[in-house]
C-alpha cells in the first residue's frame, strides 16, 4: 500500500459558518474509490482525505497496490479517523459512509462511523436547490458555479476501468491518473466548502452535526422532531453509562440505552394557531419547577420556548432549551 501526504490550499479560509459546527481541527473530509458499486462484492481501493493539523491543510492518500491490501488500508484510516470528531464528505451519507461500515465489518475491523458525524455537501446543497437551480447535484456541477478548474477529465467509471488495468500492468501512468482523479475530487471538496456561504443557516443546521455539552460529556443529536405534542430528540453519547438509564414522568422522559450510546428525550409541547401559521411552543406550564406560567410572559420570553413553525424546527431557541435541560437532567 502506498501513502502519499501533501500540504495543500495554504491560503484557504475555511468558512465561518461551518467552524460552529466543525472546528477545522477535528474533521477528515474524505472520498474513497472502489472496484465497484456492491460493498460486499467489491473493494475500497483508494482513500483520499484532507485533515487540518494546526498550521496547514494536509492531503493524503491511501493507495491499494492491489486488492488484497484493502484491509490494511481500512487499519490504516480507521487510525485516522479515530481522532476526528467529524466527518465531510459528498454524497457521503448515501454512499461513501455505508460502503466503508460495510467493508470495515466484513474485514473485523471494530469502526462504524456516524452518519450524524457527518456533512454531506450534496445534501446541504439539495437543500438549497431553488436557490442554485443547478441541473444535477453533481461535485463538478458545484465546481463549475464556484469557478473551479479540473486538470483531471476522467469519470468515476473510468477510474474503476483504469484500476482493473493497473492491477494487472502497474502501470506509473495509470496510477498517476487514479490517483490524480481522487486528489482532484478531495482537493476541490474542500474548496466547495465555500458554497457554505451561499447557503441558509436552517439548512446549515439541519446538515450540520450539531453537537451538545452535557453533565455526562459530549452528545450529537442525530435526530430531532415533533409528533404528537411531543418534541422528540435523540443523542448519541460517547458512553457515559456502563448500563442503561430510565427516567419517566407524566411530562418529561429521558432514556438512556448502554447498547445504542444513545440518550432519548420526549418533551410535552403545545401548538399555538396564528394568521396562518401553527406556532410550536415547549409546554413549560406542565414541567416548569418553577411555576413558569407562559401566559404570563411577554412575547420575547415566550419565543425562547418556540421549537417549531409550519412544521420545520427552530433551531436557535429548540438548541438553546436542550443544552439547558441536559446540564440540569437528574
Amino acid at each position: 500500500m502506498k501513502t502519499i501526504h501533501r500540504k495543500v490550499l495554504e491560503n484557504f479560509e475555511y468558512p465561518k459558518a461551518l467552524s460552529q459546527f466543525i472546528p477545522k481541527e477535528d474533521f477528515v473530509l474524505f472520498d474513497i474509490e472502489t472496484t465497484g458499486l456492491s460493498h460486499t462484492k467489491s473493494e475500497v481501493i483508494l482513500i483520499g482525505y484532507i485533515t487540518y493539523n494546526g498550521s496547514d491543510f494536509i492531503l493524503s492518500q491511501l493507495f491499494c497496490e492491489s486488492r488484497s491490501e484493502e484491509r490494511e488500508l481500512l487499519i490504516a484510516f480507521k487510525e485516522i479517523i479515530d481522532t476526528k470528531r467529524y466527518y465531510i464528505s459528498f454524497n457521503g451519507r448515501a454512499f461513501d459512509i455505508p460502503y466503508t461500515n460495510s467493508r470495515m465489518g466484513i474485514h473485523n475491523i471494530n469502526c462504524t462511523m456516524s452518519k450524524s458525524r457527518n456533512l454531506d455537501l450534496m445534501r446541504l446543497v439539495k437543500h438549497n436547490k431553488t436557490f442554485f437551480n443547478f441541473d444535477d447535484f453533481k461535485l463538478k456541477t458545484v465546481e463549475k458555479f464556484l469557478g473551479i478548474e479540473r486538470e483531471d477529465t476522467i469519470s468515476g467509471k473510468e477510474s474503476v476501468d483504469l484500476y482493473l488495468e493497473y492491477e494487472h500492468t502497474h502501470s506509473l501512468e495509470l496510477e498517476r491518473k487514479i490517483l490524480l482523479h481522487n486528489y482532484e475530487d478531495i482537493l476541490y471538496l474542500m474548496e466547495c466548502l465555500e458554497i457554505i456561504e451561499h447557503c441558509t443557516p436552517e439548512s446549515l443546521f439541519l446538515e450540520a452535526p450539531i453537537t451538545l455539552a452535557t453533565k455526562f460529556g459530549v452528545g450529537i443529536i442525530s435526530d430531532i422532531n415533533c409528533k404528537g405534542n411531543k418534541l422528540k430528540v435523540r443523542i448519541e453519547t460517547e458512553g457515559f453509562l456502563k448500563q442503561d438509564y430510565y427516567h419517566y414522568s407524566t411530562t418529561l422522559t429521558w432514556v438512556y440505552s448502554d447498547s445504542s450510546k444513545c440518550i432519548d428525550l420526549e418533551i410535552p409541547t403545545f401548538d399555538l394557531k396564528i394568521g396562518d401559521s401553527t406556532y410550536t411552543f415547549i409546554d413549560i406550564d406542565l414541567i416548569s419547577a418553577d411555576q413558569i406560567v407562559f401566559n404570563r410572559l411577554d412575547t420575547p420570553e415566550k419565543m425562547t420556548y418556540l421549537v417549531q413553525v409550519d412544521k420545520s424546527i427552530h433551531y436557535p431557541s429548540t438548541l438553546n432549551y436542550i443544552k439547558t435541560l441536559l446540564i440540569e437532567l437528574p
